[in-house]
Protein backbone atom coordinates (compact mmCIF):
# COMPACT_ATOMS: atom_id res chain seq x y z
CA UNK A 1 0.00 0.00 0.00
CA UNK A 2 1.39 3.47 -0.87
CA UNK A 3 -0.44 5.37 1.95
CA UNK A 4 -0.59 3.10 4.92
CA UNK A 5 -4.13 2.42 6.78
CA UNK A 6 -6.09 5.10 4.92
CA UNK A 7 -5.29 4.00 1.47
CA UNK A 8 -7.22 0.75 3.03
CA UNK A 9 -10.30 2.28 4.57
CA UNK A 10 -10.80 4.69 1.33
CA UNK A 11 -10.33 0.85 -0.45
CA UNK A 12 -12.88 -0.80 2.08
CA UNK A 13 -15.59 1.59 1.74
CA UNK A 14 -15.27 1.62 -1.84
CA UNK A 15 -15.50 -2.65 -1.65
CA UNK A 16 -18.82 -2.04 0.46
CA UNK A 17 -20.33 0.38 -2.08
CA UNK A 18 -19.13 -1.81 -5.09
CA UNK A 19 -20.86 -5.07 -3.46
CA UNK A 20 -23.90 -3.10 -2.09
CA UNK A 21 -25.08 -0.60 -3.96
CA UNK A 22 -26.67 -0.76 -7.50
CA UNK A 23 -24.60 0.93 -10.29
CA UNK A 24 -21.57 1.83 -8.77
CA UNK A 25 -19.46 -1.11 -10.37
CA UNK A 26 -17.29 -1.97 -13.49
CA UNK A 27 -16.64 -5.34 -15.21
CA UNK A 28 -13.90 -7.45 -14.25
CA UNK A 29 -11.46 -8.31 -11.65
CA UNK A 30 -9.20 -4.94 -12.28
CA UNK A 31 -12.76 -2.37 -10.95
CA UNK A 32 -11.00 -1.78 -7.79
CA UNK A 33 -7.24 -0.04 -7.45
CA UNK A 34 -4.37 -2.58 -6.85
CA UNK A 35 -3.97 -1.33 -3.44
CA UNK A 36 -5.32 -4.31 -1.86
CA UNK A 37 -2.03 -6.64 -2.07
CA UNK A 38 -2.10 -9.93 -0.70
CA UNK A 39 1.51 -9.97 0.75
CA UNK A 40 2.11 -13.25 0.06
CA UNK A 41 -1.08 -14.74 1.94
CA UNK A 42 -4.22 -16.79 0.14
CA UNK A 43 -6.63 -14.18 -1.53
CA UNK A 44 -10.43 -14.27 -1.32
CA UNK A 45 -12.00 -13.02 -4.84
CA UNK A 46 -15.74 -11.54 -3.83
CA UNK A 47 -17.95 -11.08 -6.58
CA UNK A 48 -21.84 -10.87 -7.26
CA UNK A 49 -24.30 -13.31 -5.96
CA UNK A 50 -26.29 -15.46 -8.51
CA UNK A 51 -26.64 -14.73 -11.05
CA UNK A 52 -23.17 -13.97 -11.34
CA UNK A 53 -21.49 -10.92 -13.02
CA UNK A 54 -20.66 -12.51 -16.44
CA UNK A 55 -17.17 -11.93 -17.59
CA UNK A 56 -18.73 -9.34 -20.46
CA UNK A 57 -20.21 -7.32 -17.17
CA UNK A 58 -23.62 -7.34 -18.07
CA UNK A 59 -25.82 -7.46 -14.80
CA UNK A 60 -29.28 -9.71 -14.92
CA UNK A 61 -31.60 -7.54 -15.03
CA UNK A 62 -33.31 -5.98 -11.30
CA UNK A 63 -29.51 -7.16 -10.13
CA UNK A 64 -27.30 -4.74 -8.81
CA UNK A 65 -23.52 -4.23 -10.57
CA UNK A 66 -20.59 -5.90 -8.13
CA UNK A 67 -16.76 -5.46 -9.16
CA UNK A 68 -13.99 -8.18 -8.11
CA UNK A 69 -12.09 -7.70 -4.99
CA UNK A 70 -9.13 -9.59 -4.36
CA UNK A 71 -8.07 -9.61 -0.77
CA UNK A 72 -5.72 -11.34 1.77
CA UNK A 73 -7.64 -14.42 3.45
CA UNK A 74 -6.14 -14.27 6.79
CA UNK A 75 -5.55 -10.40 7.48
CA UNK A 76 -7.47 -8.84 10.29
CA UNK A 77 -8.22 -5.86 8.52
CA UNK A 78 -10.98 -7.55 6.26
CA UNK A 79 -12.22 -10.32 8.77
CA UNK A 80 -15.59 -8.15 8.64
CA UNK A 81 -15.85 -7.82 4.76
CA UNK A 82 -19.21 -10.10 3.83
CA UNK A 83 -18.81 -13.60 2.20
CA UNK A 84 -22.50 -14.23 2.10
CA UNK A 85 -25.69 -12.86 3.51
CA UNK A 86 -28.65 -14.42 4.71
CA UNK A 87 -31.09 -12.03 4.35
CA UNK A 88 -30.04 -8.98 6.03
CA UNK A 89 -27.75 -11.20 7.94
CA UNK A 90 -24.22 -10.93 7.11
CA UNK A 91 -21.79 -13.70 7.38
CA UNK A 92 -18.42 -12.37 8.26
CA UNK A 93 -15.10 -13.39 6.12
CA UNK A 94 -13.81 -14.03 10.17
CA UNK A 95 -16.13 -16.79 10.43
CA UNK A 96 -15.16 -18.41 6.96
CA UNK A 97 -11.68 -17.94 8.28
CA UNK A 98 -11.89 -19.21 11.09
CA UNK A 99 -13.86 -22.66 9.90
CA UNK A 100 -10.93 -22.83 7.78
CA UNK A 101 -8.53 -22.65 10.60
CA UNK A 102 -10.43 -25.15 12.45
CA UNK A 103 -10.56 -27.63 9.13
CA UNK A 104 -6.80 -27.12 8.90
CA UNK A 105 -5.40 -28.06 12.28
CA UNK A 106 -3.14 -30.69 11.96
CA UNK A 107 -1.91 -28.94 9.04
CA UNK A 108 -0.95 -25.19 9.69
CA UNK A 109 -3.44 -22.84 10.64
CA UNK A 110 -2.70 -20.83 6.99
CA UNK A 111 -2.67 -23.73 4.82
CA UNK A 112 -3.68 -22.89 1.49
CA UNK A 113 -7.32 -23.89 1.22
CA UNK A 114 -9.43 -25.46 -2.18
CA UNK A 115 -12.63 -24.88 -3.64
CA UNK A 116 -14.09 -27.80 -2.15
CA UNK A 117 -13.15 -26.70 1.56
CA UNK A 118 -14.17 -23.80 1.54
CA UNK A 119 -17.29 -24.14 -0.43
CA UNK A 120 -18.24 -26.86 2.04
CA UNK A 121 -17.29 -24.28 5.26
CA UNK A 122 -19.36 -21.46 3.50
CA UNK A 123 -22.21 -23.89 3.15
CA UNK A 124 -22.57 -24.94 6.50
CA UNK A 125 -22.19 -21.40 7.56
CA UNK A 126 -24.84 -20.40 5.23
CA UNK A 127 -27.12 -23.39 6.81
CA UNK A 128 -26.32 -22.75 10.51
CA UNK A 129 -27.76 -19.01 9.62
CA UNK A 130 -30.82 -20.56 8.35
CA UNK A 131 -31.70 -22.41 11.32
CA UNK A 132 -30.66 -19.62 13.45
CA UNK A 133 -33.51 -17.23 11.40
CA UNK A 134 -36.09 -19.80 11.69
CA UNK A 135 -35.15 -20.22 15.40
CA UNK A 136 -36.24 -16.35 15.71
CA UNK A 137 -39.26 -16.80 13.00
CA UNK A 138 -40.72 -19.38 15.15
CA UNK A 139 -40.33 -17.41 18.22
CA UNK A 140 -37.27 -19.56 20.25
CA UNK A 141 -35.74 -16.05 20.87
CA UNK A 142 -38.36 -15.30 22.89
CA UNK A 143 -38.18 -17.91 25.43
CA UNK A 144 -37.33 -16.87 29.06
CA UNK A 145 -34.20 -18.70 29.38
CA UNK A 146 -32.95 -17.74 26.06
CA UNK A 147 -33.55 -13.80 26.81
CA UNK A 148 -31.86 -14.11 30.24
CA UNK A 149 -28.93 -16.29 29.01
CA UNK A 150 -28.56 -13.04 26.11
CA UNK A 151 -28.68 -10.63 29.03
CA UNK A 152 -26.03 -12.57 31.34
CA UNK A 153 -23.91 -12.70 28.46
CA UNK A 154 -24.12 -8.95 27.45
CA UNK A 155 -23.42 -8.46 31.29
CA UNK A 156 -20.37 -10.26 31.41
CA UNK A 157 -19.15 -9.36 27.94
CA UNK A 158 -19.18 -5.71 29.57
CA UNK A 159 -17.53 -6.61 32.90
CA UNK A 160 -14.95 -8.24 30.38
CA UNK A 161 -14.70 -5.28 28.45
CA UNK A 162 -14.85 -2.15 30.89
CA UNK A 163 -11.83 -4.60 32.68
CA UNK A 164 -10.03 -4.48 29.32
CA UNK A 165 -10.43 -0.89 29.82
CA UNK A 166 -9.23 -0.21 32.63
CA UNK A 167 -6.22 -2.64 32.68
CA UNK A 168 -5.07 -1.44 28.99
CA UNK A 169 -2.10 0.60 30.45
CA UNK A 170 -1.07 -1.75 33.36
CA UNK A 171 2.25 -3.12 32.97
CA UNK A 172 4.22 -5.90 35.48
CA UNK A 173 6.39 -4.76 38.01
CA UNK A 174 10.13 -5.62 36.73
CA UNK A 175 11.16 -6.22 40.47
CA UNK A 176 8.12 -8.72 40.84
CA UNK A 177 8.63 -9.99 37.58
CA UNK A 178 12.38 -10.91 39.05
CA UNK A 179 11.04 -11.74 42.30
CA UNK A 180 8.77 -14.65 41.00
CA UNK A 181 10.77 -15.94 38.68
CA UNK A 182 13.78 -16.32 40.60
CA UNK A 183 11.54 -18.06 42.70
CA UNK A 184 10.43 -20.48 40.46
CA UNK A 185 14.07 -21.34 38.98
CA UNK A 186 16.05 -21.13 42.06
CA UNK A 187 17.99 -23.99 42.82
CA UNK A 188 20.12 -24.90 46.07
CA UNK A 189 23.22 -26.88 46.11
CA UNK A 190 23.14 -28.81 49.22
CA UNK A 191 25.38 -30.89 51.47
CA UNK A 192 23.56 -33.15 54.43
CA UNK A 193 23.97 -35.66 57.02
CA UNK A 194 21.25 -37.85 58.41
CA UNK A 195 21.54 -38.81 62.14
CA UNK A 196 19.37 -41.44 63.19
CA UNK A 197 19.37 -39.86 67.27
CA UNK A 198 18.43 -36.43 68.26
CA UNK A 199 21.21 -36.07 70.79
CA UNK A 200 23.92 -36.82 67.60
CA UNK A 201 22.80 -33.98 65.37
CA UNK A 202 22.66 -31.23 68.34
CA UNK A 203 25.49 -32.38 69.35
CA UNK A 204 27.50 -32.09 65.79
CA UNK A 205 25.29 -28.69 64.91
CA UNK A 206 26.90 -27.42 68.42
CA UNK A 207 30.40 -28.71 66.84
CA UNK A 208 29.34 -26.61 63.82
CA UNK A 209 28.11 -23.49 65.56
CA UNK A 210 31.42 -24.11 67.66
CA UNK A 211 33.81 -22.96 64.69
CA UNK A 212 34.03 -26.51 63.15
CA UNK A 213 33.58 -26.96 59.30
CA UNK A 214 30.59 -28.90 58.25
CA UNK A 215 32.65 -31.32 56.07
CA UNK A 216 35.05 -32.14 59.34
CA UNK A 217 32.08 -32.49 61.36
CA UNK A 218 30.23 -34.65 58.68
CA UNK A 219 32.90 -36.81 57.81
CA UNK A 220 34.00 -37.36 61.60
CA UNK A 221 29.76 -38.28 62.22
CA UNK A 222 29.72 -40.83 59.65
CA UNK A 223 33.15 -42.64 60.13
CA UNK A 224 31.79 -43.19 63.80
CA UNK A 225 28.82 -44.35 62.38
CA UNK A 226 26.31 -41.80 64.28
CA UNK A 227 25.17 -40.47 60.93
CA UNK A 228 24.60 -41.20 56.90
CA UNK A 229 25.48 -38.74 54.09
CA UNK A 230 27.60 -36.02 53.69
CA UNK A 231 28.11 -36.66 50.39
CA UNK A 232 29.05 -34.17 47.37
CA UNK A 233 26.35 -31.36 47.58
CA UNK A 234 24.04 -31.15 43.67
CA UNK A 235 21.76 -28.14 42.72
CA UNK A 236 18.27 -28.93 43.08
CA UNK A 237 15.11 -27.10 42.95
CA UNK A 238 13.11 -26.71 46.20
CA UNK A 239 10.15 -28.14 45.17
CA UNK A 240 11.89 -31.71 45.02
CA UNK A 241 12.94 -31.20 48.65
CA UNK A 242 11.17 -32.54 51.78
CA UNK A 243 8.77 -29.47 52.41
CA UNK A 244 10.57 -29.26 56.00
CA UNK A 245 14.06 -29.30 54.74
CA UNK A 246 13.23 -26.33 51.77
CA UNK A 247 11.80 -24.04 54.77
CA UNK A 248 14.72 -24.71 56.73
CA UNK A 249 17.14 -24.30 53.47
CA UNK A 250 15.01 -21.00 52.40
CA UNK A 251 16.49 -18.97 55.32
CA UNK A 252 20.17 -19.93 54.86
CA UNK A 253 22.93 -17.86 53.12
CA UNK A 254 25.34 -19.70 51.45
CA UNK A 255 27.90 -21.09 53.64
CA UNK A 256 25.15 -21.87 56.79
CA UNK A 257 24.62 -24.65 58.33
CA UNK A 258 20.87 -25.18 59.47
CA UNK A 259 19.76 -26.31 62.94
CA UNK A 260 18.94 -29.87 63.37
CA UNK A 261 15.60 -30.63 61.29
CA UNK A 262 13.19 -33.73 61.84
CA UNK A 263 13.07 -35.52 59.40
CA UNK A 264 11.83 -39.64 58.59
CA UNK A 265 14.01 -41.45 59.86
CA UNK A 266 15.91 -39.30 62.12
CA UNK A 267 17.53 -35.23 61.76
CA UNK A 268 19.03 -33.74 59.04
CA UNK A 269 21.79 -31.59 59.29
CA UNK A 270 21.58 -29.52 56.00
CA UNK A 271 24.63 -26.83 54.38
CA UNK A 272 23.28 -24.44 51.65
CA UNK A 273 26.52 -24.20 49.66
CA UNK A 274 25.65 -22.21 46.98
CA UNK A 275 22.19 -20.45 44.74
CA UNK A 276 21.32 -19.95 40.85
CA UNK A 277 18.82 -19.26 38.97
CA UNK A 278 19.25 -21.00 35.56
CA UNK A 279 17.44 -19.23 32.57
CA UNK A 280 14.40 -20.37 31.48
CA UNK A 281 12.19 -18.55 29.09
CA UNK A 282 9.19 -20.27 29.86
CA UNK A 283 9.05 -19.86 33.46
CA UNK A 284 10.44 -15.79 32.80
CA UNK A 285 7.04 -15.76 30.46
CA UNK A 286 4.85 -17.01 33.35
CA UNK A 287 6.43 -15.03 35.72
CA UNK A 288 5.45 -12.12 34.12
CA UNK A 289 2.22 -12.82 33.23
CA UNK A 290 1.65 -13.65 36.90
CA UNK A 291 3.21 -10.14 37.78
CA UNK A 292 0.74 -8.69 35.34
CA UNK A 293 -1.86 -10.27 36.53
CA UNK A 294 -1.04 -9.35 40.08
CA UNK A 295 -0.82 -5.27 38.83
CA UNK A 296 -4.20 -5.60 36.72
CA UNK A 297 -5.69 -6.73 40.14
CA UNK A 298 -4.55 -3.93 41.92
CA UNK A 299 -5.32 -1.48 39.14
CA UNK A 300 -8.94 -2.92 38.51
CA UNK A 301 -9.62 -2.59 42.53
CA UNK A 302 -8.56 1.23 42.26
CA UNK A 303 -10.52 1.57 39.37
CA UNK A 304 -13.82 0.12 40.74
CA UNK A 305 -13.60 1.88 43.84
CA UNK A 306 -13.17 5.42 41.45
CA UNK A 307 -16.69 4.14 40.18
CA UNK A 308 -17.92 3.30 43.89
CA UNK A 309 -16.75 6.96 44.70
CA UNK A 310 -18.18 8.15 41.86
CA UNK A 311 -22.31 6.65 41.32
CA UNK A 312 -22.82 5.32 44.70
CA UNK A 313 -23.68 6.83 47.85
CA UNK A 314 -24.07 4.26 50.78
CA UNK A 315 -26.58 4.37 53.99
CA UNK A 316 -23.91 3.01 56.18
CA UNK A 317 -25.94 3.49 59.31
CA UNK A 318 -29.01 1.93 58.06
CA UNK A 319 -26.63 -1.06 56.48
CA UNK A 320 -25.43 -1.97 60.37
CA UNK A 321 -28.61 -1.49 61.65
CA UNK A 322 -29.92 -4.06 59.43
CA UNK A 323 -29.79 -7.31 61.42
CA UNK A 324 -31.13 -9.91 60.05
CA UNK A 325 -30.73 -12.80 62.82
CA UNK A 326 -33.10 -10.42 64.80
CA UNK A 327 -36.45 -12.10 65.66
CA UNK A 328 -37.82 -8.69 65.21
CA UNK A 329 -38.94 -7.02 62.51
CA UNK A 330 -38.20 -10.90 61.18
CA UNK A 331 -37.03 -11.41 57.71
CA UNK A 332 -39.98 -11.48 56.13
CA UNK A 333 -40.87 -8.21 57.37
CA UNK A 334 -37.55 -7.06 55.96
CA UNK A 335 -38.30 -8.23 52.72
CA UNK A 336 -41.31 -5.64 52.57
CA UNK A 337 -39.09 -2.78 53.51
CA UNK A 338 -39.23 0.27 51.00
CA UNK A 339 -36.45 2.24 52.40
CA UNK A 340 -33.36 2.96 50.26
CA UNK A 341 -30.11 1.16 51.15
CA UNK A 342 -27.99 2.18 48.20
CA UNK A 343 -28.73 5.48 46.04
CA UNK A 344 -26.69 5.37 42.56
CA UNK A 345 -26.64 8.08 40.29
CA UNK A 346 -29.14 7.80 37.76
CA UNK A 347 -30.36 4.84 38.37
CA UNK A 348 -33.11 3.34 41.27
CA UNK A 349 -31.97 3.23 44.32
CA UNK A 350 -31.58 -0.74 46.21
CA UNK A 351 -33.89 -0.90 48.80
CA UNK A 352 -33.88 -2.51 51.74
CA UNK A 353 -36.51 -5.10 50.33
CA UNK A 354 -34.50 -6.04 47.19
CA UNK A 355 -31.27 -6.41 49.62
CA UNK A 356 -33.45 -9.20 51.64
CA UNK A 357 -34.71 -10.71 48.81
CA UNK A 358 -31.37 -11.57 47.30
CA UNK A 359 -29.71 -12.73 50.38
CA UNK A 360 -32.69 -15.22 50.55
CA UNK A 361 -31.44 -16.40 47.23
CA UNK A 362 -28.02 -16.59 47.78
CA UNK A 363 -29.04 -19.90 50.95
CA UNK A 364 -30.08 -22.59 49.34
CA UNK A 365 -30.74 -24.48 52.11
CA UNK A 366 -33.32 -22.02 53.59
CA UNK A 367 -33.20 -18.67 55.27
CA UNK A 368 -33.97 -20.30 58.79
CA UNK A 369 -31.40 -22.78 58.50
CA UNK A 370 -28.62 -19.97 57.75
CA UNK A 371 -30.23 -17.66 60.71
CA UNK A 372 -29.71 -20.64 63.02
CA UNK A 373 -26.18 -20.39 61.95
CA UNK A 374 -25.80 -16.81 61.82
CA UNK A 375 -24.37 -16.75 58.41
CA UNK A 376 -26.49 -13.93 57.35
CA UNK A 377 -25.19 -10.63 58.78
CA UNK A 378 -21.57 -11.41 57.95
CA UNK A 379 -22.61 -11.81 54.43
CA UNK A 380 -24.35 -8.74 54.10
CA UNK A 381 -21.51 -6.54 52.72
CA UNK A 382 -20.40 -9.46 50.15
CA UNK A 383 -23.38 -9.32 49.00
CA UNK A 384 -24.15 -5.73 48.56
CA UNK A 385 -20.74 -5.04 46.87
CA UNK A 386 -22.38 -7.50 44.15
CA UNK A 387 -25.43 -5.86 43.78
CA UNK A 388 -24.13 -2.25 43.41
CA UNK A 389 -21.16 -3.88 40.63
CA UNK A 390 -23.81 -5.32 38.51
CA UNK A 391 -25.70 -1.80 38.40
CA UNK A 392 -22.55 0.25 37.91
CA UNK A 393 -20.24 -2.00 35.90
CA UNK A 394 -22.22 -1.94 32.93
CA UNK A 395 -23.26 1.69 33.34
CA UNK A 396 -19.65 2.65 33.41
CA UNK A 397 -19.20 0.39 30.24
CA UNK A 398 -21.98 2.08 28.25
CA UNK A 399 -20.86 5.82 29.59
CA UNK A 400 -17.60 4.59 28.05
CA UNK A 401 -19.14 3.55 24.46
CA UNK A 402 -18.34 0.20 24.60
CA UNK A 403 -21.17 -1.60 24.46
CA UNK A 404 -21.22 0.25 20.91
CA UNK A 405 -18.03 -1.11 19.81
CA UNK A 406 -17.69 -3.12 16.92
CA UNK A 407 -16.08 -6.60 18.29
CA UNK A 408 -19.04 -6.11 21.29
CA UNK A 409 -21.68 -6.21 18.97
CA UNK A 410 -19.49 -8.86 17.29
CA UNK A 411 -19.17 -11.30 20.47
CA UNK A 412 -23.19 -10.79 21.15
CA UNK A 413 -24.39 -11.34 17.72
CA UNK A 414 -22.12 -14.54 17.79
CA UNK A 415 -23.59 -15.74 21.03
CA UNK A 416 -26.83 -14.95 20.37
CA UNK A 417 -26.51 -16.70 17.36
CA UNK A 418 -25.17 -19.81 18.62
CA UNK A 419 -27.41 -19.85 21.53
CA UNK A 420 -30.32 -20.11 19.07
CA UNK A 421 -28.65 -22.64 16.74
CA UNK A 422 -27.76 -25.27 20.03
CA UNK A 423 -31.59 -24.53 21.21
CA UNK A 424 -33.15 -25.04 17.18
CA UNK A 425 -31.23 -28.44 17.57
CA UNK A 426 -32.00 -29.18 20.66
CA UNK A 427 -36.12 -28.80 20.14
CA UNK A 428 -36.45 -28.88 16.45
CA UNK A 429 -34.01 -31.62 15.06
CA UNK A 430 -32.68 -33.94 17.63
CA UNK A 431 -36.39 -35.00 18.42
CA UNK A 432 -36.78 -36.07 15.68
CA UNK A 433 -33.61 -38.13 14.91
CA UNK A 434 -34.56 -42.36 16.22
CA UNK A 435 -32.33 -44.70 16.22
CA UNK A 436 -33.12 -48.31 16.51
CA UNK A 437 -31.22 -51.10 18.93
CA UNK A 438 -31.58 -53.21 16.09
CA UNK A 439 -29.95 -50.73 13.84
CA UNK A 440 -27.05 -49.96 16.63
CA UNK A 441 -26.12 -54.35 15.96
CA UNK A 442 -26.45 -54.01 12.56
CA UNK A 443 -24.02 -51.47 12.67
CA UNK A 444 -21.87 -52.92 14.63
CA UNK A 445 -21.37 -56.58 12.64
CA UNK A 446 -21.05 -54.28 9.55
CA UNK A 447 -17.98 -52.27 11.04
CA UNK A 448 -16.41 -54.84 13.57
CA UNK A 449 -12.90 -54.32 12.24
CA UNK A 450 -13.20 -50.87 13.59
CA UNK A 451 -14.41 -51.90 16.91
CA UNK A 452 -11.32 -53.78 17.86
CA UNK A 453 -8.51 -54.27 20.39
CA UNK A 454 -5.13 -53.47 18.23
CA UNK A 455 -1.96 -56.75 18.51
CA UNK A 456 0.72 -55.83 20.91
CA UNK A 457 3.96 -57.21 20.51
CA UNK A 458 6.93 -57.10 22.87
CA UNK A 459 10.19 -56.62 20.84
CA UNK A 460 13.73 -56.24 20.93
CA UNK A 461 16.35 -55.41 18.34
CA UNK A 462 19.56 -54.51 16.72
CA UNK A 463 20.17 -51.73 14.26
CA UNK A 464 22.73 -51.46 11.36
CA UNK A 465 24.10 -48.96 8.98
CA UNK A 466 24.72 -52.04 6.61
CA UNK A 467 21.59 -53.81 5.62
CA UNK A 468 23.92 -56.59 4.39
CA UNK A 469 25.01 -57.02 8.12
CA UNK A 470 21.27 -56.88 9.23
CA UNK A 471 20.57 -59.73 6.52
CA UNK A 472 23.46 -61.58 7.67
CA UNK A 473 22.61 -61.18 11.85
CA UNK A 474 18.76 -62.11 11.26
CA UNK A 475 20.23 -65.65 9.54
CA UNK A 476 22.50 -66.50 12.15
CA UNK A 477 19.63 -65.89 14.90
CA UNK A 478 17.42 -68.35 12.82
CA UNK A 479 20.14 -70.83 12.84
CA UNK A 480 20.21 -70.60 16.52
CA UNK A 481 22.79 -67.68 17.38
CA UNK A 482 22.01 -66.19 20.97
CA UNK A 483 20.89 -62.51 20.74
CA UNK A 484 22.36 -60.85 23.93
CA UNK A 485 25.47 -62.73 22.20
CA UNK A 486 25.41 -61.74 18.88
CA UNK A 487 24.45 -57.78 19.83
CA UNK A 488 27.74 -57.81 22.28
CA UNK A 489 30.24 -59.16 19.85
CA UNK A 490 28.34 -58.14 16.07
CA UNK A 491 30.52 -54.34 14.58
CA UNK A 492 28.41 -52.19 12.43
CA UNK A 493 25.84 -51.69 14.62
CA UNK A 494 23.98 -48.37 15.20
CA UNK A 495 24.36 -46.41 18.70
CA UNK A 496 21.51 -46.87 20.82
CA UNK A 497 21.39 -42.68 20.87
CA UNK A 498 21.22 -42.21 17.53
CA UNK A 499 18.34 -45.05 16.64
CA UNK A 500 15.40 -43.90 14.87
CA UNK A 501 13.10 -46.31 16.69
CA UNK A 502 13.83 -47.80 20.33
CA UNK A 503 12.68 -51.69 20.90
CA UNK A 504 14.25 -52.57 23.99
CA UNK A 505 11.37 -55.53 25.01
CA UNK A 506 9.05 -52.75 25.34
CA UNK A 507 5.52 -53.63 24.89
CA UNK A 508 4.42 -51.71 21.97
CA UNK A 509 0.73 -51.64 20.03
CA UNK A 510 0.54 -52.15 16.65
CA UNK A 511 -1.04 -48.76 16.33
CA UNK A 512 1.97 -46.62 18.22
CA UNK A 513 4.75 -48.51 15.51
CA UNK A 514 5.84 -47.16 12.13
CA UNK A 515 3.49 -48.64 9.45
CA UNK A 516 6.08 -50.75 7.71
CA UNK A 517 7.26 -52.48 10.97
CA UNK A 518 3.46 -53.42 11.83
CA UNK A 519 3.18 -55.01 7.84
CA UNK A 520 6.51 -56.46 8.16
CA UNK A 521 5.76 -57.90 11.59
CA UNK A 522 1.63 -59.47 10.21
CA UNK A 523 1.80 -63.04 10.67
CA UNK A 524 4.41 -62.99 13.23
CA UNK A 525 4.54 -64.93 15.94
CA UNK A 526 6.28 -65.26 19.25
CA UNK A 527 10.53 -66.35 18.81
CA UNK A 528 10.32 -64.87 15.04
CA UNK A 529 12.80 -63.10 13.52
CA UNK A 530 12.34 -60.43 11.02
CA UNK A 531 14.63 -57.67 9.08
CA UNK A 532 12.50 -54.05 8.92
CA UNK A 533 14.41 -50.85 7.18
CA UNK A 534 14.09 -47.35 8.36
CA UNK A 535 15.83 -44.97 6.04
CA UNK A 536 19.43 -45.69 6.37
CA UNK A 537 19.19 -48.07 9.40
CA UNK A 538 18.14 -51.75 9.50
CA UNK A 539 16.68 -53.55 12.02
CA UNK A 540 17.08 -56.96 13.35
CA UNK A 541 13.86 -57.42 15.19
CA UNK A 542 13.21 -60.11 17.67
CA UNK A 543 9.41 -61.03 18.47
CA UNK A 544 9.52 -61.92 22.09
CA UNK A 545 5.84 -62.11 22.70
CA UNK A 546 2.58 -61.40 20.69
CA UNK A 547 -0.76 -60.81 21.44
CA UNK A 548 -3.17 -60.88 18.51
CA UNK A 549 -5.68 -58.40 17.51
CA UNK A 550 -9.90 -59.07 18.93
CA UNK A 551 -13.11 -58.02 19.15
CA UNK A 552 -14.24 -55.28 21.23
CA UNK A 553 -17.81 -56.60 22.52
CA UNK A 554 -20.70 -55.04 21.39
CA UNK A 555 -21.32 -53.63 25.39
CA UNK A 556 -18.31 -51.63 25.21
CA UNK A 557 -18.79 -49.93 22.31
CA UNK A 558 -22.09 -49.24 22.18
CA UNK A 559 -22.19 -45.97 22.98
CA UNK A 560 -19.83 -44.81 20.63
CA UNK A 561 -21.69 -46.23 17.61
CA UNK A 562 -24.78 -44.17 18.71
CA UNK A 563 -23.08 -40.99 18.84
CA UNK A 564 -21.56 -41.81 15.91
CA UNK A 565 -24.83 -42.68 14.01
CA UNK A 566 -26.70 -39.69 15.55
CA UNK A 567 -24.49 -37.31 14.87
CA UNK A 568 -24.57 -38.64 11.27
CA UNK A 569 -28.21 -38.40 11.01
CA UNK A 570 -28.07 -35.17 12.67
CA UNK A 571 -25.57 -33.55 10.47
CA UNK A 572 -28.42 -35.10 7.55
CA UNK A 573 -30.89 -33.76 9.26
CA UNK A 574 -29.45 -30.23 9.38
CA UNK A 575 -28.68 -30.40 5.63
CA UNK A 576 -32.45 -31.44 5.01
CA UNK A 577 -33.88 -28.59 6.38
CA UNK A 578 -31.97 -25.71 5.24
CA UNK A 579 -32.36 -26.94 2.33
CA UNK A 580 -35.81 -26.52 2.85
CA UNK A 581 -35.60 -23.09 4.72
CA UNK A 582 -33.46 -21.56 1.34
CA UNK A 583 -36.92 -20.97 -0.53
CA UNK A 584 -37.64 -18.92 2.63
CA UNK A 585 -34.99 -17.00 3.01
CA UNK A 586 -33.18 -14.31 0.30
CA UNK A 587 -29.52 -16.10 0.40
CA UNK A 588 -26.90 -14.12 -1.66
CA UNK A 589 -22.98 -15.60 -1.94
CA UNK A 590 -20.00 -13.12 -2.81
CA UNK A 591 -16.95 -15.40 -2.42
CA UNK A 592 -16.58 -17.32 -6.02
CA UNK A 593 -12.83 -18.65 -5.05
CA UNK A 594 -10.14 -18.83 -2.62
CA UNK A 595 -6.79 -18.73 -4.71
CA UNK A 596 -4.39 -16.83 -6.56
Amino acid sequence: MCSGDSTLKNLLSLAALVLFTPGLATAGGDALPKAAATNGQTPLAAVAPTPPLAEEAKEAPGEPAYAHLKAPLFDERFEAFPVAQVDDDVIELRELTGSLASAHESRSTKAKADRKDFSALLDRLVDARLLVHDARDTGLDELPEIQKAIADFRQSSLTEALKAHATKATKADPAAVQRLYEAAVREWKVKSVLFPKAEDANQAGALVAGGKSFDDVAKQAVEDKKASGGEEGEFVAPARMLPSVAAAVERLSAGVVSAPIEVKGGWALVQLEAVRTPENPKARAEAEAQALSVKKGEALQHFYAGLVKKWVKIDEALLKRLDYESPKPGFEGLKQDKRALVRIQGEKPITVGEFSTALEKEFFHGIAEAIRSKKINRHKPILLDALISKVIVPKEARRLGLDATAEYRRRVADYESSLLFGTYLDKAIIPNVKVQEEELKKFYEQHKADYAYPAFYRLEGLGFHDVKLAQASVEKLRAGTDFKWLKANTEGQVKDAERKIVLDGGLLSVRGIPAGLANGLAGSKKGDYRLYSEGDQHYVVHVLDEIAASEQPYAEVRESIAKKIVGERVSKTIKETADKLRGSYDVKVFITRIGS
